[in-house]
């Protein structure tokens, strides 16, 4: 798998000098329909970082795509659409 040279390099950065401290109880003040989407095969630190959003939006949506990275989009497009059409429905 190649990546962006920019991506490199914050993989060897420290993550405080990118990610800003995520302030949870701000997260949980948002009052928006939220989806959360993740690619089954999406590098880990994205994962990670999903994860604490998750934690953070308790009771929003959250939909892993099978089959795909972080271009979730185009790596599994029919599976992609449908969770996002069917959280706009919702709305």
């Amino acid at each position: 798998m190649t990546y962006a040279p920019e991506f490199r390099s914050e993989m060897l950065t420290e993550p405080s000098r990118y990610f800003p401290p995520l302030a949870c109880d701000a997260l949980g003040r948002l009052k928006r329909p939220i989806l959360l989407v993740s690619g089954e095969r999406s590098p880990a630190v994205l994962l990670l970082v999903t994860g604490e959003l998750e934690r953070c939006l308790e009771g929003e949506s959250h939909v892993m795509v099978p089959d795909a990275g972080h271009g979730m989009h185009a790596d599994n497009p029919a599976f992609y659409n449908q969770a996002v059409l069917s959280f706009l429905r919702r709305q």
